[in-house]
């Protein structure tokens, strides 16, 4: 049937790209096993796993902050980045007034910007959840808004023979087709979400793993550094996975692939 992927297909984008992350591992182990670089520069995965066991109780007591944060600028960003386009495609007018200052917003270095919600908000965690929102919210705008705006002549006739309202239109044909776009909006949200969290730990903080990161830089232990960047990673890659296999599920319209044709 046309539109349908095979399961060999759909597997095979799977396989490949963890199968590749397993080969770049590998390669990294050898350069530990080649003794290619040391420890305070590269440390192998065997390394990096053993230096995160043994501090697994500080790296966990200070996962669950940052988690929160990331969590509150996931739920935050996502929301008011989507309230926010459904204005703006309903409102041309807003739009026009609108739009312009939130991409000029969204121009704005993250790492320069947040230490103005330090001084507003204080070195709290309440202050990196407002970053992880600032930082997250933007794609999310972007992207809904792209996908709202898209117009199918036909099915606007169609809609207009029969008088439908401008929220009908919205909920049967433009919200439907702007999914994809919301989706993709989503995982750049799932990514960022974490990034704007780290950035307020990075700034102020005095828990979180961005704060345990700083503080192992400090001290040249690497091989945590990377314990902490790896956990990072891993709540990054599971939010996004996350959202992938819901988009493929719900939007069973329309193929999703982890890598763009």
């Amino acid at each position: 049937m046309a539109g349908t992927v095979s399961k060999g297909s759909f597997a095979a984008k799977w396989v490949l790209p963890f199968g590749g992350l397993t080969l770049l591992i590998v390669i990294w182990e050898l350069t530990g096993v080649f003794e290619m670089f040391p420890d305070f520069i590269l440390p192998p995965p065997t390394t990096i796993w053993s230096r995160g066991v043994e501090t697994s109780n500080v790296l966990i007591r200070n996962t669950l902050p940052t988690l929160t944060s990331v969590a509150v600028g996931f739920i935050g960003a996502s929301s008011l980045g989507l309230l926010t386009a459904l204005g703006l495609t309903m409102s041309s007018r807003l739009r026009e007034a609108v739009y312009p200052i939130i991409i000029a917003m969204n121009s704005l270095p993250r790492i320069a910007a947040a230490p103005l919600f330090i001084f507003y908000m204080g070195g709290e965690q309440v202050a990196h959840m407002a970053i992880a929102i600032w930082v997250a919210y933007f794609p999310m705008v972007v992207n809904s808004v792209d996908g709202l705006s898209q117009q199918d002549e036909d099915l606007n006739m169609l809609l207009e023979s029969v008088d439908a309202t401008r929220w009908q239109e919205m909920k049967y044909i433009t919200f439907p087709n702007a999914l994809p776009h919301i989706f993709d909006g989503l995982k750049l949200v799932a990514t960022a979400s974490v990034v704007g969290a780290i950035i307020g730990e990075f700034v102020a903080a005095n828990q979180g793993l961005g704060f345990i990161t700083l503080l192992a830089l400090q001290s040249f232990d690497v091989p945590l550094v990377f314990s902490a960047v790896l956990i990072m990673a891993v709540v990054s890659v599971t939010l996004f996975f996350t959202i992938f296999i819901i988009q493929d599920k719900l939007i069973h319209w329309k193929s999703t692939s982890l890598i763009p044709e």
